[in-house]
């Protein structure tokens, strides 16, 4: 008896699945659409594995989905439910029941069907055409075997994502287009946008430190010489009004080809120049010739360096100075007025100094004592004209003796003796005053020179 009733319910189970899938499809004929998906799903998860039952069900589970007039319609949830149809299909499945013999299911068939719902899921995704949209699209027909869709798809979903990014100018977002999607032909653009963002962003930070990070982080941008310019026009607006030449140093180290380069310059030749003119020495304006060799203030300085040369020639003369003076300094009336003087001097100097030897070749008092006065700042000549001197006082003692004694035999006359000291020239041009005693009248007393005139 059990097994009678066991036999009978194995036999009802079956019927109630099939009268189930009966009661499915014939919803989907009346459009009860609800129902028809409630009884597709509870016979589905009745049915054992490859039996014809789910196989059904599943079919029928498509023709839900795909329905255009149900609400619930999903060209995705369709090519699904036709993909478990084909994995627990077999081709000797035989339809024996007239509900299912105009769905003509065969492996050849159910392929045609899901590149159907494929490509109704292509044109849902085209007509919405979101990122999220293609993105499904993409992850659900991955494995299809309609590549040229799949190719259609990811150009859309490039297209797509680049295109929301662009128009936002959303930085963040093209950046992350470009790490995703490197394969996207929009990519070069892509780059240009975020260069151009990258610079924007910049621009309206509008800081130092914004426009280091940018130089830092963006080495590539076409942007960097502009960012490079702008930095550096910050820079110097910072230094502009320094007082030392170190700052503008630095900032030509930094920026040499700075487009302030040559105010840089400017300023450091402008300070460096008035340093020297306040120290005004012969060695801070030679240190600046050497230093400083481009700066215009340089012939300025050459100038006052040939000008304090020839102050050194004119305190103390030479002839081969004098002709540099004249080269150096000519163009100046004054020195050359000084010039000419001291070569005057010059001539009359050698001038004396000739009569002075004539003297001492053949000596008298009166020669002497011009010799003293024109001579006299030659110490070799004076030391000469006292020997000489001494020797004609001498002379002179003795001739007076003589005479002495010639008019009065009788008497015992003593000359008087003189006595010269050596005198020492001075470099004053002052010549050398001899002591002569009150008993020789000859020999003049004057303070500028020992000698000046003979006694009558």
């Amino acid at each position: 008896m059990k097994r009678t009733l066991l036999g009978l319910i194995c036999l009802i189970m079956p019927l109630s699945l099939l009268a189930q899938l009966n009661r499915g499809y014939g919803r989907l004929e009346k459009g009860e659409f609800t129902e028809a998906k409630a009884n597709l799903l509870k016979n589905r998860n009745g049915s054992k594995p490859a039996s014809k039952d789910i196989v059904e069900a599943y079919f029928g589970l498509f023709s839900y989905y795909s329905t255009e007039a149900n609400p619930e319609n999903n060209p995705d949830k369709a090519w699904l439910y036709l993909d478990s149809t084909s994995a627990n299909f077999k081709e000797d499945f035989k339809v024996k029941y007239k509900p299912y013999e105009g769905a003509k299911m065969s492996k050849a068939q159910i392929d045609t069907l899901k590149a159907r719902m494929e490509l109704r899921a292509y044109t849902k995704a085209t007509t919405v055409n979101t990122v999220a949209a293609w993105k499904q699209y993409i992850d659900f027909y991955t494995k299809s075997n309609n590549t040229a869709l799949l190719k259609n798809a990811e150009k859309a979903l490039h297209q797509k994502a680049f295109d929301d990014y662009a128009k936002k100018n959303d930085l963040a977002g093209l950046e992350s287009f470009v790490a995703e999607y490197k394969t996207a032909t929009q990519v070069d653009s892509a780059l240009v946008l975020i260069d151009r963002l990258r610079w924007k962003n910049a621009l309206t930070t509008n800081t130092r430190d914004g426009y280091v990070a940018f130089i830092k982080n963006f080495p590539t941008n076409k942007k960097m010489a502009e960012a490079a310019d702008t930095l550096s026009a910050i820079d110097y607006r910072a230094i502009a009004h320094a007082t030392t030449t170190g700052a503008f140093k630095a900032y030509l180290a930094t920026y040499p080809d700075s487009k302030f380069k040559n105010a840089a310059l400017s300023h450091i030749c402008l300070i460096a120049y008035d340093s020297v003119t306040t120290a005004n020495k012969e060695s801070g304006y030679a240190g600046f010739v050497r230093d400083y060799s481009g700066c215009p203030q340089v012939a300025v300085v050459r100038d006052k360096l040939d000008r304090m040369e020839c102050e050194r020639c004119l305190a103390a003369p030479t002839k081969e100075c004098l002709s540099l003076v004249m080269k150096n300094c000519g163009s100046d009336n004054a020195i050359a007025m000084r010039v000419n003087a001291a070569l005057m001097a010059m001539v009359d100097q050698n001038r004396d100094k000739i009569d002075c030897e004539k003297c001492l070749a053949n000596p008298n008092k009166n020669c002497l004592i011009a010799l003293y006065k024109n001579c006299g700042s030659d110490s070799s000549l004076v030391k000469r004209a006292n020997d000489v001197f001494l020797a004609v006082m001498k002379k002179e003692a003795a001739a007076e003796a003589l005479a002495t004694t010639n008019q009065a035999p009788a008497a015992v006359v003593t000359a008087p003796v003189v006595t010269i000291p050596v005198s020492k020239p001075k470099t004053d041009t002052t010549t050398v005053k001899p002591e002569i005693k009150k008993d020789a009248p000859e020999v003049a007393k004057t303070e500028k020179y020992p000698l000046d005139k003979q006694k009558e």
